[in-house]
């Protein structure tokens, strides 16, 4: 996939049940990921229980921020999905994937592969994200629906995902909250905060609770970056 092509998954019903789709590779990730996270000091876990969801802030400081959105502002192009002619108006944001070879980039790459435990080969391209007023991402999920035909191609380039890491480089003045309606709680813009979750249930399946949306901002810009996380080593 071109660097600069960014194409997400869109909520669906899917016809396999998610019981069925265990896997202990993935179990065991959020397992180890869980304890790691949970022991940096000044995590916060918010997943009510139904879920592994953790904020900590201060995870990059002012000058990291700042030369991120530079490379996002110069690269974005509107956000693509699987299902676009479907889903019209359903991710209304900019998005681009950055280059790896950025030195703050790698940066936040090593430091986020630190604090989860988690290879560095299982990380997808950090993705840069902006929203102006009135745009959003309304209600999804990060993992893979694998009755969908982009399944056979996310199969081959490292398969279902494990853990999504998201950092706020800064806070618009009014919107732009990560909500998370079937837990009930929202998670506020704020500069260098980061929110990770963990996209499996405890026993390596998919985690419904773990459906998420963009709210809209309302005045000013919000920037994001996201890495997600693979079973086996992304290509």
């Amino acid at each position: 996939m071109p660097l600069g092509v960014v194409l997400e998954p869109v909520f669906f019903n899917c016809a396999i049940p998610f019981a069925e789709q265990r896997s202990e590779t993935l179990a065991d990730v959020g397992r180890s990921t869980k304890a790691r996270v949970e022991a940096v000091y000044g995590t916060q876990q918010i997943g009510a229980g139904k879920a592994d969801v953790y904020t900590l802030d201060d995870f990059l400081g002012p000058a990291q921020c700042a030369a991120l959105m530079t490379l996002i502002d110069g690269a974005c192009n509107p956000s693509a999905l699987f299902d676009a002619e479907a889903f019209q108006g359903y991710r209304t944001s900019d998005s681009c994937n950055l280059s790896p070879y950025e030195p703050v980039v790698r940066q936040i790459d090593l430091a986020l592969s630190g604090l989860l435990g988690i290879d560095p080969k299982h990380g997808e391209a950090l993705q840069g994200q902006r929203y102006r007023e009135g745009q959003q991402f309304k209600s999804h999920a990060d993992f893979f629906y694998i009755d969908q035909p982009y399944w056979l191609d996310e199969k081959g380039r490292g398969g279902q995902r494990s853990w999504t890491a998201m950092i706020y480089l800064d806070a618009p003045e009014a919107g732009g909250a990560t909500a998370f309606p079937h837990l009930g709680i929202q998670v506020s813009p704020k500069a260098g905060r980061l929110l990770a979750w963990n996209n499996m249930a405890e026993d390596g399946s998919p985690n419904s609770w773990t459906t998420h949306e963009g709210c809209p901002v309302e005045k000013g810009v919000k920037h994001i970056v996201t890495k997600w996380y693979r079973e086996l080593p992304w290509s």
